[in-house]
């Protein structure tokens, strides 16, 4: 069976960790492309780093959108209580107390469709 992308990926990262001087070069050729791309604001032009900065604006205020949703998120639910039983024992008592409650109150309510049966049948 084939692979994953994300097994090789794996694989290919282990066998990185297990060799220093080939995980070094890989590392110095990350930040070599990386500082390639990055721009320096004193290499940008007026309009370039106006841009930038409107850029970075827009991505922090996003970002500060996310953080207060989560915030608000976390705030709003329930903190979880420690149990002290099972949880299922718990919920099969409550399952069996439903269930015989709902049973009588079937019964009353066939008591009294019986009785209003008997109440009409006198009228005909």
């Amino acid at each position: 069976m084939a692979l994953t992308p994300a097994e090789k990926q794996c694989r290919y990262r282990i066998k990185l960790k297990l060799n220093p001087e080939k995980e070094a070069k890989v590392k110095k050729k990350h930040l070599e492309r990386y500082y390639s791309r990055k721009k320096l604001v004193e290499d940008m032009t007026e309009r370039e780093h106006r841009a930038a900065k409107r850029e970075r604006k827009i991505a922090n205020k996003k970002r500060r959108e996310r953080q207060r949703a989560v915030q608000k998120i976390m705030m709003n639910t329930m903190p979880s209580s420690p149990r002290t039983e099972p949880a299922r024992t718990r919920d099969r008592r409550r399952v069996t107390r439903d269930r015989s409650v709902l049973y009588r109150r079937n019964l009353k309510l066939q008591e009294k469709l019986e009785k209003q049966k008997r109440k009409s049948n006198k009228y005909k």
